[in-house]
């Protein structure tokens, strides 16, 4: 995916950010940029997504529980 492209895709961050955050990402061989300009992930940057997805989905999970009771009005603690 090109630069403007993650970048919509990252709610218009900052160009700045956007580009510190790629090299850092290319430090840690997570991403790799091609000679088209395209950011692509390495198999280390594939591993590291199929490795985290689980945690994304428990997470996303979390949060509409947490929107849910929000809008109940319950701030019941467990």
């Amino acid at each position: 995916m090109g630069f403007r492209s993650l970048q919509q895709r990252c709610d218009n961050m900052s160009s700045s950010v956007l580009r510190q955050r790629l090299l850092e990402l290319v430090d840690a061989c997570l991403v790799e940029q091609t000679p088209e300009g395209q950011y692509v992930l390495t198999a280390l940057g594939k591993d590291a997504y199929r490795a985290l997805r689980p945690l994304v989905r428990w997470s996303d999970g979390w949060a509409a529980e947490l929107a849910e009771r929000s809008r109940a009005g319950g701030g019941e603690e467990a």
